[in-house]
């Protein structure tokens, strides 16, 4: 199998994917789609039924009192959303919402300006519906520097922990007859498991060897070191906040779902409050909605800032070269994170065991974790390894990485080589505390147009100086007993501006960094929380009334691991105090 026959093998499972999505499989799981006539009136009005928008509609609706106006753009997620082993088939559809990186330098000179894929999830549950499902909380580190940026003690660790409890449902038995167990929740809506692996264990054994933690559990008081991660999956399904949060309360009266709808707008009378959204519907009519006490919105970590901009809520000089009436001045777009990541594969032991069926109830991968620190005396890690065990023979490394992380076929290639008749381990290395600050933009006032979104990925060399050290630091398992015992060896990764340069030097692992570039998907802090940025710390805009934020966009700073969890927290928190401001 080569890179380019392997894309094409998923572009052909999901054309029938689509086939099957006309059978509406999974409809049976989420609310169905309310009936909502223009200048209809709700209580609240949530934009966006994604990771946060899908908690917000549930806790808000626990009081019958108030009717809840859910606004989707996408519809139910699929089947392949539902089944884990099916994740990676979701990216490039219309579950998706197919944003790219505009120009990057790097890019152009390491990838030949080959098109950075921005997977976010376009269906109830938005990314919990499209993610790898890790449950990762970061570290107490993340929050307590939060607290302290808004000057609101109560986003640090102590305070936002009890919601993390809140949504949790965990079921891994392990954990709860741990040390571990006081830092989860067992009542939640969101089942958390992990899915433990004999093929780990002697990759655990190598990192314990070289000096790291082997843990059973990130989520507790301790996250330096390697373990098995826990993931939002149960019971064979992903657990997204579509099915955890939704599915339980879907028949609730006073809770309406109105889906395959993009707001447009948001609507402010002549003394700034928000009084409701416009929005175009499936059969393209624009409506207006009104809102009695809030609009909340939850879009995404690209959306929910565009929507504000469109709605007059940004920076004076970029909506007014538009011609768009300026309603607050903010910094809306601006402070744009995420965590950049690179590649590396090394082979391990022959093998020659037969592929097995795939399991589609558990991930295809078995998947390790690791939170480094580069310096000693750190208690919040630098970076995650998360490394993928593919066994000999498989093609899963190949479509992971020509599809799913865009990367070059040549260096796809190389990996899917090197793993006939070997065991190979694939690790993704991310940058937990980036410097460099990307930014989001209005393509055009038409609300249909993508935005342009600028990652700007190390633009501030600190990063680029992290991730080789990163790198060095985890290339570290060559002179490990295990590494040597099996003759391991690192893939030749085809990089052709590599090329000449010695392998493990400074110069090369710079170069290997920037040839194998791609994103995490945890995007974040272009409508950041705290003094001069776009919500007060009650997630509330700056400028205006009856409005508010409440997710991945709103976080001062991103956290140090995979973000659901963390939007989840922000979406539980975010419900008490609307209820609180509200009365209820």
């Amino acid at each position: 199998m080569d890179a380019a026959s392997s894309v094409a093998r998923v572009k052909r499972i999901q054309a029938a994917f689509r086939v099957l999505a006309l059978l509406q499989m999974t409809a049976i799981y989420f609310p169905k789609q309310a009936i909502v006539q223009d200048g209809a009136s709700y209580s609240f009005i949530i934009v966006g039924g994604g990771s946060a928008g899908c908690v917000l509609a549930n806790r808000l609706s626990e009081d019958s009192r108030f009717n809840v106006l859910l606004i989707e753009a996408g519809g139910d997620p699929p089947l392949e959303s539902k089944l884990p082993g099916l994740m990676g088939y979701i990216p490039e559809t219309s579950q998706d919402w197919n944003y790219t990186e505009q120009y990057d330098k790097n890019r152009d000179i390491y990838q030949s300006n080959h098109t950075l894929p921005l997977t976010q999830g376009r269906m109830l549950g938005g990314g919990s519906s499209a993610n790898y499902m890790f449950y990762v909380r970061g570290n107490f580190h993340d929050y307590n520097s939060w607290a302290h940026a808004v000057g609101d003690p109560t986003w640090d660790y102590e305070h936002v922990l009890p919601y993390f409890k809140k949504s949790e449902h965990m079921d891994d038995p392990g954990i709860l007859s741990s040390k571990y167990r006081r830092f989860h929740g067992t009542s939640g809506y969101l089942h958390v498991t992990k899915q433990p692996h004999q093929e780990a264990s002697e990759y655990l054994n190598m990192f314990h060897e070289l000096g790291y933690k082997i843990l059973l559990d990130v989520n507790g008081n301790e996250q330096l070191g390697y373990g098995e991660p826990s993931f939002t999956i149960a019971e064979g399904v992903r657990q997204s906040t579509a099915y955890s949060f939704l599915r339980p309360v879907k028949d609730r009266q006073n809770l309406h779902v109105l889906k395959h709808t993009l707001v447009t707008k948001i609507l402010f009378d002549k003394f700034k409050n928000a009084i409701g959204v416009e929005a175009l519907t499936e059969d393209g009519k624009l409506i207006k909605i009104i809102v009695e006490k809030e609009v909340i919105v939850t879009a995404g970590g690209f959306n929910s800032p565009k929507l504000l901009m469109l709605s007059g809520i940004g920076p004076k000089e970029h909506l007014g070269s538009l011609g768009i009436k300026v309603t607050s001045d903010l910094p809306v777009g601006q402070n744009l994170q995420d965590h950049p990541a690179a590649l590396v594969a090394y082979k391990f032991k022959k093998a020659s065991a037969p592929l097995q069926p795939q399991n589609y109830g558990m991930l295809p991968a078995v998947t390790m974790a690791g939170y480094v620190a580069l310096n000693k005396s750190q208690m919040y890690p630098d970076y995650q390894s998360i490394c993928f065990h593919i066994p000999n023979d498989s093609s899963a490394a190949i479509t992971l990485c020509s599809f799913n992380f865009a990367l070059d076929y040549n260096t796809c290639q190389a990996i899917y080589e090197a793993g006939k008749g070997r065991e190979v381990l694939l690790c993704v290395q991310n940058l937990l505390n980036p410097k460099s600050r990307g930014k989001i933009e209005l393509r055009s006032t038409d609300p249909t147009d993508q935005p342009l979104i600028f990652l700007r990925t190390y633009t501030e060399e600190e990063d680029l100086e992290k991730m080789e050290k990163a790198f060095k630091k985890l290339d570290e398992i060559r002179s490990s007993k295990y590494f040597k015992a099996v003759a391991g060896e690192i893939v030749d990764h085809r990089l052709p501006r590599c090329k000449g340069m010695v392998f493990g030097t400074r110069e090369y692992w710079r170069c290997h960094v920037l040839s194998t570039k791609m994103t995490m998907y945890h995007y974040s802090g272009a409508c950041g929380m705290g003094r001069g940025r776009v919500v007060d710390p009650r997630l509330r805009v700056y400028g205006v009334n009856r409005l508010r934020v409440a997710d991945s966009s709103t976080m001062h700073s991103v956290p140090s691991g995979n973000i659901n969890a963390p939007v989840i927290m922000i979406a539980e928190k975010a419900a008490d105090m609307i209820k609180k401001d509200n009365c209820i």
